[in-house]
């Protein structure tokens, strides 16, 4: 398909309308005639979709995306599986996020988790995916006690999916970042609870710090976008008197 050789070359100008005339294509074939229903034709229109919101949230226009994806989801609970299903409910969370309807998100989000407990596919990888983009929209919200909350889940997770993995190790830099937030946030109040999450901000970023440089120059901007945060959590615990 075009519009799919498109979108995995970046080249998003011109993969909407091939994505759309596949949507097209595939609907009318799906429908057919007299009454009857390919399923197959259906779940590729609902494909199509799916890819063309994700084009229209990367040309910055979340609420194209947010309704291509939309459509995606109701095709999809008709006649996809339920990690299609999942999957458009991912992209529906990010849509409304990127739009800044965090409420709207954060449920999106939740229908995600709702899913991943009953598919048999990959089961742990999808959980941490919806947890980390939960513990996003809540931090991105200012909810900074169930952004950490939701963070630790995802963090357990990405362990359970594979512990070895570079993901278990990006999942403690989420969480230290998150904390970072709360504590600053904190910080800003002159709450006394700040000193705590900061420390710990700073242990979870230098453990991912150490994990991250084993895997190798690819895991480079995340490893250094550990020590930026961790010199700033010291100087705000400076600040503290600590």
């Amino acid at each position: 398909m075009r519009g799919l050789l498109a979108v995995q070359q970046a080249d998003f100008a011109v993969a909407e309308v091939p994505l759309l005339q596949a949507c097209s294509v595939g609907l009318v074939a799906g429908l057919g005639r007299e009454g009857t229903v390919d399923q197959d034709a259906l779940r590729l229109c609902a494909l199509a979709l799916h890819h063309a919101g994700r084009v229209y949230r990367r040309q910055d226009r979340p609420k194209d995306a947010f309704h291509a994806h939309l459509a995606a989801h109701h095709l999809r609970q008709q006649h996809g599986s339920l990690s299609e299903l999942w999957e458009t409910a991912v992209e529906l969370g990010l849509d409304a996020n990127v739009d800044r309807r965090y409420q709207e998100g954060q449920e999106w989000h939740r229908t995600a988790i709702d899913i991943a407990e009953k598919t048999s596919e990959e089961p742990a990888r999808k959980q941490a995916v919806a947890w980390s983009n939960l513990a996003v929209s809540y931090a991105d919200g200012g909810r900074y006690g169930e952004a950490v909350s939701a963070a630790r889940t995802a963090r357990d997770w990405w362990r359970q999916h594979d512990i070895g993995a570079a993901t278990a190790a990006q999942a403690d830099l989420k969480l230290g970042s998150v904390l970072l937030k709360q504590g600053e946030a904190l910080h800003e109040r002159g709450d006394p609870n700040a000193k705590a999450i900061l420390d710990e901000a700073v242990k979870w970023l230098g453990a991912a710090h150490g994990a991250l440089q084993a895997f190798g120059p690819d895991y480079a901007p995340d490893a250094q976008l550990c020590l930026e945060q961790q010199d700033f959590a010291h100087r705000l615990l400076a600040s503290l008197g600590t």
